[in-house]
């Protein structure tokens, strides 16, 4: 019995989270509030209450689970290293790949891109975009030492700007097709676009 309970909490903790994208996307993130999200999700207000303290909670949580989703779906090795510059920007093009395919995933950073105001109650969540910024960038940086010292790229390329680059571009890729989807496919001419980056002076 407290095993059907407990996985009857983790359901209701889910069937939450479904409600509050919903809701954020609808509403906006300052305009739904707790009452709404439990109304939608079925459940009252102190439901919701015993999973989450507040909507920036919810907020953290909701981007806690798109980064594991990202990470299942890429089948990320922290501990690997891309061996070429071909293999780094083809992590980058599954990355696009990936949101194009995935509805929840493009759901959730249509949230974060377009509708999200980064007001006062949000300071953790845009902590937390920006931990997750500087340890990408910081991974990118590793991955082209690692790329240059096999000889993949000459010694005279800054590997702090040609990390920030490359981040740069597949980050405006991304919301340049979430700001008009029809525009373009993001895995098809989005992805021939990422493919054009070389650092200046990259090759020898």
């Amino acid at each position: 019995m407290a095993r059907k309970t407990k996985e009857e909490a983790a359901q209701t903790r889910v069937e939450i989270l479904d409600a509050a994208l919903s809701e954020f996307l609808e509403k906006g993130f300052s305009r739904s509030t707790l009452d709404s999200i439990g109304a939608r999700a079925g459940y009252t207000r102190g439901a919701v209450y015993w999973h989450f303290k507040d909507k920036a909670a919810i907020y953290v949580a909701l981007a806690e689970e798109m980064e594991k989703r990202s990470e299942a779906h890429l089948d990320v090795d922290v501990n690997s290293t891309p061996a070429s510059l071909e293999a780094l920007i083809q992590f980058f093009t599954g990355y696009m790949i990936f949101i194009e395919e995935d509805e929840r995933f493009q759901q959730y950073y249509r949230l974060v891109y377009l509708n999200t105001e980064y007001a006062e109650e949000l300071a953790p969540v845009l902590d937390q975009f920006r931990k997750q910024q500087r340890e990408t960038l910081a991974w990118l940086e590793y991955c082209l030492h690692h790329i240059q010292q096999q000889g993949g790229m000459a010694k005279e390329v800054s590997l702090k700007l040609a990390a920030l680059s490359l981040y740069s571009l597949s980050q405006g890729i991304i919301l340049t097709w979430f700001t008009d989807p029809d525009a373009f496919s993001l895995s098809d001419e989005g992805r021939q676009t990422l493919l054009q980056w070389v650092p200046p002076n990259a090759i020898k």
